[in-house]
């Protein structure tokens, strides 16, 4: 387990430098920002829920924290009467031509615009919506902080990307550019086990 107190002192040493830790941290912040708009198996969830709003259409991060940051949305379904029935995604544009007509009703489909998710017809009930989706997971909080997924499931390849931003701040080119191919190194084993795990069913398909 790694935390960010300790990934900064392991980047410090591998790199002598203990002399620059507010460029360490930068470099760490940008590196999981780099990859967060990636993904992996460990930033898919289906576990996204929400509780629709009478006559409530759209849903932000007060009804869940993941909206604002649903990078790929795979699925999204309402639970009625303990049935699941699947959304169909449609265009921002085909939402505000059907929400001028302020139907309301069980959703039946939804768009994804400025970070908020619309449903149609606007709901008048209370219902369970689950969304599946590639989702922004967010770097430590704090320097102590266990069990994030940038820390333990990507460590290697925050590391190595860390210490390439580094390098090329610093100007030092051949050190970048091995750090850049012990990140490329360190990207294809990840993308390699987020396939393998992809094909046994738990997670949707990579993409390049």
């Amino acid at each position: 387990m790694t935390t960010l107190t300790v990934l900064k002192a392991r980047i410090a040493d591998e790199m002598a430098r203990s002399d620059i830790p507010d460029l360490i941290a930068n470099s760490i912040s940008s590196a999981i920002a780099y990859y967060q708009r990636k993904r992996f198996y460990f930033n898919e969830l289906d576990s996204v829920t929400f509780s629709t709003v009478d006559t409530q259409a759209e849903y932000t991060s007060s009804d869940n924290a993941y909206i604002p940051y649903l990078y790929d949305i795979d699925a999204i379904t309402v639970t009625v009467s303990s049935n699941n029935y699947e959304m169909d995604q449609i265009s921002p544009e085909e939402w505000r031509i059907l929400y001028n007509t302020t139907a309301t009703g069980q959703p039946e489909c939804f768009a994804y615009f400025n970070q908020k998710l619309r449903l149609y017809p606007i709901p008048n009930d209370v219902w369970t919506v689950r969304i599946q989706a590639h989702v922004r997971i967010a770097a430590p909080a704090t320097d102590g902080e266990a069990s994030n997924v940038w820390m333990i499931d990507a460590e290697e390849l925050i590391r190595a990307r860390a210490k390439y931003d580094l390098y090329c701040v610093l100007g030092d080119n051949k050190q970048a550019s091995m750090a850049n191919a012990w990140e490329q190194q360190a990207l294809i084993s990840l993308n390699a086990l987020s396939n393998s795990m992809m094909k046994t069913g738990y997670i949707t398909p990579m993409q390049f």
